[in-house]
């Protein structure tokens, strides 16, 4: 079997943004005849530096007005039903338009302009909601802030996939996005309550802005001077889908909005969801049909991948249930400010942010995503069950902590494996797609599971309350609040006991520890009828 060259073992490795693969075999050759082939190992981490802090832009962005609710309720012209419709309204884009951004990645000359004019459009974006006197304004503003994410965070993904060339390496790599996608509302928390105490809730915002504009010029400096690969010949990119796919999620996300608005899954949810559901099915019918659509078959229907992102959506919504619901019953029932929630999550964050670049690179090599993932799986699930034994005379330190670290080390042993055995095995032509499909999946995580968690709140589904009363003076709507989230814990624990059992059926023993390299000649097409030993 061929074998690639690691990247670092040969130091003049060919860069695979800087040279194009001869019938998608993998063979590297310069971009054009001539042209100078520069080595990606002095650059190669700073790759993963300045992408790592593009995706953490972008993941905390989605909850970045969560804690200026009290300071917007103040402005004239906003109030708490404007900043709940703004976070949606950045979250449906997101999550609509993250497959077209990937795909895109593959059809453009540089895979580095379509992040970098994803960044470019965030700069200007956060400088029109930041600026917001109005609804409407900040609509517009989280809408287009949504567009950008996506077209930076597939794009920047399937960067990291073609850059790391060592399997070892692009696992390390690959673990650290996984980490990055999980922790980062997280380290926002950690961030934010401060920003709102101390500034003014705009530079929230505006922060976002500042940012992004770091990593377009350290995007900039790290590619600059790199020959262009020739560009993809005899592909056609699939815009049919890429109008018809967005449109169709879109549909069905915004049912799961109104039915947590109204309580339950009326007439006007589920026409939604019919709607939704017809627009991506013309989708799949044109797909065959088109000769490179915009989710290729070959991506999903792979069985470790097919586990690998059943994994990511768990441990999506696994954390986006953290996230959400403990920063709440800190303040309500320990009566904490925001500035102390981000430290009282470190337990949870650090432990994720260490564990999954670890368990990508190291323990799936050793032991197989088959075992890595369902232990994952299981920690967490105990996490959950410390949450939903939460009472009136619960404590920081007896009761939430466990939890969190708990939750922290389980999710990392999910999250990181699996965009690593996601990626695994992908022609560098669909690397783009392949991230999308990854990133799709965990917007739907973090979509789908805030909205259904809250609808379960409300649901005839939802357990009877064990908490009688709290010992707390707040109003009556808060009371029930607190009283509720138990719910939301037991399902997200029945979600990842589900996805344990799911895994640990569909990983193959020792996955993705042994396999080829993504460009050798096998990929090129359909995966292999028996995994290689």
């Amino acid at each position: 079997m061929p074998h690639m060259p690691d990247a670092g073992s040969n130091p003049r490795s060919a860069d695979p943004i800087a040279t194009s693969t001869a019938q998608g075999c993998g063979v590297p050759r310069p971009a054009s005849p001539g042209a100078a082939i520069v080595s990606i190992d002095a650059r190669r981490w700073w790759v993963l530096a300045v992408v790592t802090l593009a995706q953490l832009l972008v993941v905390a962005n989605a909850s970045v007005l969560h804690f200026g609710m009290p300071r917007i309720r103040q402005d004239p012209g906003l109030g708490a039903d404007d900043v709940r419709w703004a976070d949606r309204a950045y979250l449906l884009a997101f999550a609509s338009l993250v497959l077209v951004g990937g795909r895109l990645a593959d059809f453009a000359r540089r895979r580095v302009v379509v992040p970098a004019a994803g960044l470019l459009g965030l700069v200007l974006a956060s400088i029109v909601a930041g600026a917001a006197q109005d609804q409407s304004t900040l609509l517009v503003g989280r809408v287009l802030q949504g567009a950008c994410g996506a077209l930076i965070v597939p794009a920047a993904l399937s960067i990291l996939s073609t850059t790391f060339t060592d399997r070892t390496e692009r696992a390390w790599a690959l673990g650290v996005h996984g980490a990055t996608a999980g922790a980062g509302a997280g380290l926002w928390v950690l961030l934010g309550g401060r920003v709102v105490e101390d500034v003014d809730w705009r530079w929230c915002l505006y922060g976002t802005g500042i940012g992004a504009a770091c990593c377009a010029a350290g995007l900039v400096l790290v590619f600059a001077g790199r020959p262009a690969p020739a560009p993809p010949g005899g592909r056609g990119f699939d815009l049919s889908g890429a109008l018809i796919a967005p449109a169709g999620l879109c549909l069905v996300l915004y049912a799961f909005v109104d039915a947590e608005d109204n309580g339950r899954f009326g007439g006007t949810a589920w026409l939604f969801v019919a709607t939704g559901v017809a627009v991506l099915a013309g989708v799949r019918r044109i797909g065959p049909v088109v000769r490179e659509p915009l989710l290729p078959k070959r991506i999903p229907l792979d069985r470790d991948r097919g586990a690998a992102l059943l994994g990511l959506f768990a441990g999506a919504v696994s954390t986006t249930a953290v996230f959400a619901f403990v920063p709440s019953y800190l303040q309500l029932a320990l009566d904490y400010r925001p500035s102390q929630i981000g430290p009282a999550l470190l337990p949870m964050i650090v432990p994720l942010l260490l564990v999954a670049p670890l368990a990508a690179g190291v323990l799936v090599r050793r032991y197989g995503a088959k075992t890595v993932v369902p232990l994952g799986c299981g920690l967490s699930l105990a996490g959950f069950v410390f949450l939903y034994l939460l009472g009136p005379n619960s404590s920081y330190g007896d009761d939430v902590l466990p939890a969190l670290v708990l939750i922290g080390v389980g999710s990392g042993l999910v999250l990181g494996p699996c965009v690593s055995a996601a990626g695994h095995g992908i022609r560098s032509a669909d690397s783009g797609a392949a991230a999308g499909a990854v990133v799709t999946t965990q917007a739907l995580g973090i979509t789908l599971g805030i909205s259904t968690l809250n609808l379960a709140l409300a649901h005839p589904l939802s357990l009877p309350n064990r908490i009688t009363s709290y010992p707390y003076d707040g109003n009556a709507a808060e009371i029930t609040l607190l009283e509720s989230y138990p719910t939301a814990f037991w399902w997200t624990g029945v979600l990842l006991a589900l996805v344990l059992a799911g895994t640990a059926r569909l990983f193959r023993p020792l996955s993705r520890a042994g396999e080829p390299d993504a460009d050798e000649p096998h990929s090129a097409g359909p995966p292999p009828a028996k995994p290689h030993p």
